[in-house]
């Protein structure tokens, strides 16, 4: 919770109306490309490439945010 990622997102893999985080962990866990995902309050789920690259969220992002690694590898 309160970290972005400063990892590349894959093409076309932003997806709005993600119900839950763990919809948004999942849906990078069965992507073949995806190694860590953003998603937040909004209900956005953004999938991105390589190991998670943990950001702090700037401050002035009113959105609260949550990332992390696809299940089944160390963050």
């Amino acid at each position: 919770k309160g970290k972005m990622l400063a990892n590349a997102a894959l093409h076309a893999n932003a997806y709005p109306q993600v119900p839950t985080m763990q919809d948004c962990c999942n849906m990078c866990t069965n992507h073949p490309d995806c190694e860590s995902w953003e998603y937040s309050d909004s209900k956005i789920c953004v999938l991105k490439a390589g190991v998670p690259q943990f950001v702090d969220v700037p401050a002035d992002v009113p959105a609260q945010i949550w990332s992390g690694c696809r299940a089944g590898t160390q963050c």
